[in-house]
């Protein structure tokens, strides 16, 4: 993982953290790859589940679905419907029964 994309969440966990949601709208495309596709339950679903070209360290989509989430929760709690929450639960029960291996 690269010291930018680093950087990146570090920035990411405070706008959240901060409420500041002009920040997150600033970050969210390049950490997230979904700068070309816009915000798309797609377009996130295959970044977290490492389909994105980009080619990153796995634990680095654990790390994402953990500022994903925080950031969901900050900025978009009202507009989360039962797919997307469905597709966030699958990838955690991915990550936790990986990490059991």
């Amino acid at each position: 993982v690269g010291n930018r994309m680093i950087t990146i969440s570090i920035i990411l966990q405070i706008a959240s953290e901060t409420g500041n949601k002009m920040l997150f709208e600033k970050y969210k495309d390049e950490y997230f790859s979904t700068k070309n596709d816009g915000w798309k339950i797609q377009s996130i679903e295959n970044f977290l589940s490492g389909k994105d070209p980009t080619d990153y360290q796995e634990s680095r989509y654990d790390y994402a679905l953990f500022t994903l989430v925080k950031c969901l929760d900050a900025f978009y709690i009202d507009k989360i419907d039962d797919r997307f929450e469905s597709v966030i639960t699958d990838l955690v029960k991915k990550i936790c029964n990986r990490k059991k291996l």
